[in-house]
């Protein structure tokens, strides 16, 4: 074997074993990241400030804030 195909297959088995321990730290790290830190027990709309607040089962969040049916917040 030359020394040309001899660093192909270091190259090769390198690739190979540093691949899954890439992936498996990825993933490791994308799992610690999200840790729970509070759960929202209710959500109160208040689509005008003078008047009682709805309670809302769901709400969708935009990039500019919540969105209840077709109220928006700011």
């Amino acid at each position: 074997m030359d020394s040309g195909s001899r660093s192909l297959m270091t190259v090769a088995a390198a690739t190979l074993l540093f691949i899954p321990v890439m992936f498996y730290m990825l993933q490791r790290k994308k799992k610690s990241a999200m840790k729970t830190v509070a759960k929202v027990e209710k959500i109160l709309v208040y689509p005008i400030k003078s008047c009682p607040p709805l309670v809302v089962d769901q709400a969708e969040c935009t990039p500019v804030g919540m969105k209840y049916r077709k109220a928006r917040d700011r």
